[in-house]
Order: structure tokens, then C-alpha cells, then sequence
């Protein structure tokens, strides 16, 4: 049987003959480039599947693209990723219930919800207000940034490993025509 859940989650079930059901499939396990109130990223124990969100190649090329949105159960951080490497990191969450390196104004509508247990270590949110009109969801865009209506998340696409604002990430392993401490400017600003 296929349903749709209140949350979003499709979800195609098979019904046993001792009345019990299990879930052969759901929408929630499989993520594109936006994500909505409660699904998840992180992995679950048990099946090893992994949740995380994945870009879009370019803007009108739908296919998995170089940039992922991961939790990172350890830290307890969200992580943007281009291909597998840390570009950008949420910070860690506060006694506040923001994340260090998410704007406070973007962050004001959500509740957020961490899961560690033996079998799964995951994040996930939800909106605070009832009421919230626009769309409640997050986009990975194919550049590398994340963004929702309220504005941006997390800014990975201005992430060059030698800068570490916003939640920018150094590297090791920086080009070698560049040298260490050397000023980047784009558009005229320090970046």
C-alpha cells in the first residue's frame, strides 16, 4: 500500500497476514536538493543507510551534483561537503538552540531535533510557528550554497580553504600558487 504522510513522506508499505506492516520504501530516505520539516540527515545503524542532501549539477540539470549537506554526529555540526571534502561547517548548536554559523534571522523559525541512539544518529527540524507561510524547506543550490526563503544558511560557494569566515573550513592541502597568509579579494572585498 502507498501513502502520503502529513509531514510529506511517501511511503509504500507491505502489509503482512499477522496484521503487522513494514515500510519497503519512503520519500524521506531518499533526498534531492531540498529539504523539508522532519527528514532527516545522518545514518542509521542498522540499515547503513546514510541521509544526506544532495545538489543539483547546475541549475537546470537535476542529477546528483559535487555538493552534500551531512550531519556530523560527533560534532554535532551540519556540514557542507564538495566532493566528500569540508567545505562548511554549521558550528556547534547553542544553549540557544542557533547554530553558530547560521544567521540568527533564518534560524528563528526552526526547532531543531538531534536523535543519538544505538541504532540511529540523525538531525532533522521543524517549524516553531504554525502560522509560517513561505516555504518551510532548505535548498542545496548547485554553487554550493544553502539557503531558505528567510536567506542564507550556509555559504559553502565563498568557502576557498584559506578563509574561515561564516563557517568557512581551512585546508592543508591549498594550491600551491598561492602563498600562506596571502589576502584573496573578489568583487573588491577580503574573502
Amino acid at each position: 500500500m502507498a501513502s502520503s504522510r502529513d509531514t510529506g513522506n511517501f511511503v509504500l508499505q507491505q502489509f503482512h497476514p499477522n496484521g503487522s506492516t513494514s515500510v519497503l520504501w519512503q520519500s524521506f530516505d531518499h533526498l534531492l536538493h531540498c529539504w523539508i520539516p522532519m527528514m532527516k540527515l545522518g545514518i542509521n545503524r542498522i540499515t547503513g543507510h546514510n541521509w544526506s542532501l544532495v545538489s543539483w549539477m547546475t541549475p537546470s540539470l537535476s542529477t546528483s551534483g559535487e555538493f552534500s549537506l551531512e550531519w556530523e554526529p560527533k560534532q554535532r555540526e551540519l556540514e557542507i561537503k564538495k566532493s566528500g571534502k569540508v567545505y562548511w561547517k554549521s558550528g556547534k548548536l547553542r544553549r540557544n538552540g542557533l547554530f553558530v554559523n547560521i544567521p540568527a534571522n533564518v534560524q528563528r523559525v526552526y526547532e531543531y531535533i538531534i536523535v543519538s541512539k544505538k541504532d540511529e544518529d540523525s538531525f532533522t527540524f521543524k517549524i516553531k510557528d504554525q502560522n509560517y507561510k513561505k516555504f518551510p524547506g532548505w535548498t542545496l543550490f548547485s554553487e554550493g550554497r544553502l539557503a531558505s526563503e528567510d536567506g542564507d544558511i550556509g555559504n559553502a560557494d565563498l568557502c576557498y580553504g584559506y578563509n574561515i569566515n561564516g563557517g568557512c573550513q581551512k585546508w592543508e592541502d591549498i594550491p600551491s600558487c598561492r602563498e600562506p597568509g596571502e589576502d584573496i579579494y573578489k568583487g573588491g572585498f577580503l574573502i
